[in-house]
């Protein structure tokens, strides 16, 4: 009993960006939340100082400031004044901790411009608790911005620019998630690292992990490298694909077994994750099994149930057959989309996410939407477009939110005014 207590605890919990390391953005255990209620929802909590995407584990709610100060609050509403409910952190880092957050196994695993720091998740005994890390990685400080993903005891992070020292120009680099292999002290260095990016690149985009393989996104392409590493150093990616254009904003989601990036000149493209269809078998080059007209996107898709969802900066949000479509061309037009009635404003660089039929995106205008996820309530018309069925603006710039959704909670953030909104029925 107690096992399976756990079991149904930790499945509920939104550990990192988009969810879970493969950044599938989606939340598979909510069951209080859905379309019969979703207009129900109400701003219950605000929690001040968060720059960061919300990360909810365990009944707490980790973010960072803007000056990268790792912030710990109780997620049910303890240290909140009424009214109005805002709540003050239970704890805090001693210093900079990074620029974006993972909890795992009890941990905090910030990562950023001050290398990777990490916490012990339920602070320490200290009064003020004001804590200090666990173990970092010293003085090396090329980390990129992108969250980490942490998987069977390894923590995987970016590096910076190709531009800094070693290893700071790897496409990735993993240490050991407990701190003990390749320590001396508290300090930690690379179990391995890949290849050199090319010169220049900044890697703001959370690595994504599943299949054995954990997936980059650079300047022009995925590269996808063996989550084990290799026998020598750098290590080669397993697989790379060049896109028809560069420049690519947003991060990669892996969820069926297939790997989807936008932002590579308004288009949507999908991979084949383990690098094999569409994959030259002596290069390892891989091309898109399909792609898709999505408009200028910076954000990561969110993918569940076979569909991939992907919002725009100009909150256009398409939904689209996870599998594909039919046709010489392989350009695929969306299931069903929206357009939100305000589109001017700031551009949309939050990402989508979703949890029992829903799914939560943001406009320009920094209004919240919420949609039936699989475009049939509230849609009409040929091409398909649907409706919301619940909306709230909070009044402050939010366009960078990317929900999290824990146990009937839905959690905004706004980095531009460094707050955290949780709406409960």
């Amino acid at each position: 009993m107690v096992a399976l207590l756990a079991l149904s605890l930790t499945s509920c919990d939104w550990a990192t960006f988009h969810s879970g390391p493969s950044r599938a953005g989606w939340q598979s255990s909510e069951s209080t939340i859905g379309l019969e209620n979703v207009s129900q929802l109400t701003q219950v909590r605000s929690y001040p100082g968060a720059f960061t995407p919300p990360v909810v584990v365990g009944g707490v709610l980790y973010s960072l400031t803007g000056g990268g100060i790792l912030q710990a609050f109780d997620a049910k509403g303890v240290g909140c004044t009424d009214p109005p409910t805002v709540c003050s952190p239970l704890w805090t880092s001693s210093g900079q901790a990074g620029r974006s957050i993972t909890v795992d196994k009890g941990k905090v695993y910030a990562a950023g411009i001050s290398g990777l720091q990490v916490y012990d998740a339920s602070g320490c005994g200290s009064s003020p608790k004001v804590c200090a890390p666990l173990w970092t990685t010293g003085t090396f400080a090329n980390i990129g911005p992108g969250s980490p993903a942490v998987v069977n005891g390894v923590v995987y992070v970016t590096g910076l620019r190709s531009t800094l020292p070693t290893p700071g120009n790897a496409y990735v680099i993993a240490y050991d998630a407990n701190g003990s292999e390749n320590c001396i002290g508290t300090v930690c260095s690379p179990l391995w690292r890949s290849t050199a990016a090319p010169t220049d690149v900044l890697y703001s985009q959370a690595l994504a992990v599943a299949n054995g393989l954990v997936y980059a996104v650079e300047e022009s392409r995925v590269v996808a490298f063996d989550v084990n590493g290799c026998s020598g150093s750098p290590c080669s990616p397993v697989w790379r694909a060049s896109a028809p254009s560069s420049l690519a904003y947003g991060g990669p989601a892996v969820g069926n077994g297939t790997l989807f990036v936008a932002g590579y000149g308004g288009k949507l493209y999908a991979y084949d994750a383990a690098g094999t269809d569409g994959c030259s078998a002596s290069t390892k080059t891989c091309s898109p099994l399909w792609s898709a007209s999505v408009g200028d996107t910076r954000n990561t898709p969110a993918v569940a149930n076979g569909i991939v969802y992907v919002t725009n900066v100009s909150g256009g949000l398409r939904a689209f057959d996870a599998t594909g479509c039919t046709g010489s061309t392989n350009v695929c037009a969306p299931l069903w989309t929206f357009h939100p009635p305000n589109a001017t404003g700031t551009a949309v660089t939050g990402s989508p996410a979703g949890a029992n039929g829903v799914v939560y995106t943001v406009a320009p205008d920094s209004t919240f939407y919420a949609l039936e996820a699989a475009g049939s309530i509230g849609c009409s018309g040929t091409p398909k477009t649907c409706s919301p069925q619940w909306s709230t603006n909070p009044g402050k710039s939010s366009t960078d939110a990317s929900p999290a959704i824990v146990d009937g909670t839905v959690y905004w953030n706004s980095g531009t005014v460094s707050t955290t909104w949780a709406y409960k029925l």
